[in-house]
């Protein structure tokens, strides 16, 4: 009878057990676990153990444990949550709800959201809405993409249909160089990998701009576009100069436009206006020099300041020119608010076993003369050459 006993109670188990994944399987759900357990007087289905939950649309959702409120079309899930739309995004969390008369997928603390194209998104709370085919959060959030750049935002909305996702408010992105932008409204396309943002303000890594740790070089600018190619700034303002409070930069480049081709390595500046202390100094229609990254590339060089108690103030603006592979030279006009031009050159040339400096400069002269500054045009001419004679000729 014992034996009997445990047979027929095995047998109704079955049976129950099958009956229910019935029930499930025809409601919204149909759901799969180690263990099963139903509360008929509330309604509800618990499932522990491997749980695995597939909606009508293909939604899947595995879970240590969930617990399916039928009546309210309420699903809760806890423990290693992951949840996968049937378009490859996955959501992994420690737990999440799904309100299915609403349609909406909730996750909370530890949520990393996986988009298809290889984007990841860190926060403690994303909202899916499927019916609005948007996944948000107003939570600090995390958007990292496949090279290594973030991007840190207060609150995110990203539409499924249109691959956008979207911030306002205080935004912030690293990008792989270190450099920081400062933005107040932002946009990225994850499927043509661009961005967008307005309000800009970039703070760029000394190291990898080529300057000293004293200078600070920065930029801001109304809007930016970023691609794979190319960045586009509009009515951008930079400088490299040491930031003082409450004090204008000794020197700063303003341009209507400004294009950084990627591909060629080259900056670019429509409608350019050099300021000295915030003062209008030149207008340059089109004017471009090489990026940080160029080693050897013909253009202008950055600006740079001086000051003297004989000269003044004054500024010099490089302009470098590659010749040849062996040869190039540097032009470096210097104008002062009260005294003549001075123009310096200086011309280099490698040898198999050695190089060549010239370096030549030429003014008119001082135009305020006293007794230490004389009259007349001043001008010299150097030169270095060194051969290593060790090495063997070829």
């Amino acid at each position: 009878m014992p034996i009997k006993s445990k047979i027929i109670t095995l047998v109704l188990c079955i049976l129950n057990l099958f009956i229910f994944n019935l029930d499930v399987s025809a409601d919204e759900f149909n759901i799969s676990a180690v263990e099963i357990s139903v509360d008929k007087k509330n309604n509800i289905v618990i499932g522990k153990g491997s749980v695995e939950a597939t909606d009508q649309e293909g939604r899947l959702i595995k879970a240590d444990k969930i617990v399916y409120e039928k009546s309210k079309e309420f699903l809760t899930a806890e423990g290693s949550v992951s949840v996968n739309d049937n378009e490859g995004n996955i959501i992994v969390t420690n737990k999440a709800t799904y309100d299915k008369m609403q349609d909406i997928i909730i996750t909370f603390k530890n949520s990393q959201l996986n988009l298809k194209e290889g984007y990841k998104l860190k926060s403690n709370k994303i909202l899916y809405n499927n019916l609005k085919r948007t996944i948000s959060s107003d939570q600090n959030s995390i958007l990292t993409d496949l090279d290594g750049n973030t991007v840190t935002t207060n609150m995110f909305q990203y539409h499924l249909d249109k691959n956008l996702f979207s911030s306002v408010g205080k935004i912030k992105v690293v990008d792989v160089n270190n450099n920081k932008y400062f933005f107040k409204e932002l946009h990225v396309d994850t499927k043509k990998k661009e961005m967008i943002g307005s309000d800009v303000s970039v703070l760029l890594d000394e190291e990898n701009f080529g300057v000293s740790k004293e200078s600070d070089p920065r930029f801001v600018a109304n809007d930016i576009f970023i691609s794979k190619s190319k960045s586009n700034l509009s009515k951008g303002v930079f400088t490299i100069c040491k930031k003082k409070e409450d004090q204008c930069p000794p020197w700063s480049l303003q341009a209507k436009k400004i294009t950084h081709d990627k591909a060629k390595k080259t900056i670019y500046y429509q409608h350019a206006i050099l300021k000295i202390y915030d003062i209008p100094i030149f207008y340059f229609p089109r004017f471009f020099h090489p990026d940080p990254t160029i080693k050897r590339q013909s253009g202008f060089l950055t600006p740079f300041f001086t000051n003297s108690n004989t000269l003044g103030g004054g500024f010099g603006l490089p302009y470098y020119w590659v010749i040849s592979n062996d040869k190039d030279i540097t032009f470096s006009p210097k104008f002062y608010n009260n005294e003549n031009m001075l123009m310096l050159n200086e011309y280099r040339q490698a040898f198999r076993n050695g190089f060549m400096t010239l370096d030549a400069s030429y003014s008119q002269g001082y135009q305020n003369t006293s007794t230490k500054k004389t009259d007349g045009s001043r001008n010299h001419i150097f030169a270095d050459l060194y051969f290593d004679l060790g090495k063997d000729k070829p």
